[in-house]
């Protein structure tokens, strides 16, 4: 089989319909979509087992498992040369398989090929476009937002895979692994939506700081690799998450976060990303300004 593709859900039932929709309504080339339903509670479940297409296999986790060792599952069961990405409640855009698929065969040196990127946010019903070529593909801003995604099953085994010490962002620490075996590449052409939510990442301050961490670990392990050393994950495990050192990325991406969190008034999101911070990353004035966000949200 050429191509297969892949989501991981964990409810967010009201979503589902629209989102699947978008991928089995794919035309010009021929695909399996396999869903792993990461033990949904919400009626997720009997939701996948009522659509009937010959393409689609649900597998269910027993109990949650969290996105990368669902991701991992997914991966494994699936039959294709190429692997698409689906987010759960994203759409794909019409023409999208079809045309990253064309580009992998015309292309045989790309390892993964993304798209350009309808950011829709369903709070404000904001949209802006993200081209993941504006980001530094060679290090640790991969601008890649993952859903958009289609990659080779070989480069992908030859890489290691998702590595599932890696509970936030795993896609960057496989991007950069995937980059030692093969380009990576864009579409000029727009052809995902990832639609934010109001309980996603974006929103939960200390799941993005966390990523933040991730981050770091996976840029130091690409790093060590380049210098002819072991990759820490693989010579620690979960332990590298601890002895990584600590640079001045994590301190950057909290300015970031709290300029923006900030800069929309979200105070007691930006109190939450300080509480959330190792104190020994924290300086003098973000300290100050934990301190002094504090007193406001307890005035409140």
């Amino acid at each position: 089989m050429k191509l297969s593709v892949f989501s991981c859900w964990h409810n967010r039932l009201h979503d589902l319909e629209l989102s699947v929709r978008s991928v089995l309504d794919q035309e010009g080339v021929e695909f399996e979509y396999v869903i792993v339903d990461d033990a949904s509670t919400d009626g997720t479940s009997d939701r996948l087992a009522a659509i009937s297409d010959p393409r689609l296999r649900v597998i269910r986790n027993e109990s949650n498992i969290g996105f990368t060792r669902s991701a991992i599952r997914a991966v494994t069961a699936c039959r294709g040369d190429y692997v698409a990405v689906h987010g759960a409640g994203d759409l794909s855009l019409p023409g999208r398989l079809a045309q990253q698929a064309a580009f992998l065969d015309e292309n045989p040196e790309v390892a993964v090929v993304g798209t350009r990127v309808d950011n829709h946010d369903l709070v404000t019903g904001a949209r802006r476009t993200h081209d993941p070529r504006r980001g530094d593909m060679s290090g640790i801003e991969m601008k890649y937002t993952h859903g958009e995604v289609m990659f080779r099953r070989d480069a992908y085994e030859r890489a290691g895979g998702y590595r599932s010490v890696f509970h936030n962002s795993q896609d960057i620490d496989l991007w950069l692994r995937m980059r030692e075996i093969g380009r990576l590449e864009t579409l000029d052409e727009a052809f995902y939506e990832r639609r934010m939510f109001a309980d996603g990442i974006e929103a939960d301050a200390p799941r993005k700081l966390r990523q933040a961490v991730f981050s770091s670990l996976a840029a130091h392990a690409a790093a060590e690799r380049a210098a002819g050393r072991r990759d820490p994950v693989e010579r620690e495990g979960a332990l590298a998450l601890l002895t990584q050192p600590r640079t001045g990325h994590y301190r950057h991406r909290l300015r970031t976060y709290l300029r923006s969190l900030l800069g929309q008034r979200r105070f007691a999101d930006a109190r939450k990303a300080l509480d959330s911070a190792p104190a020994g990353l924290l300086g003098i004035k973000q300290l100050a300004l934990l301190l002094l966000l504090r007193a406001c949200t307890r005035s409140r």
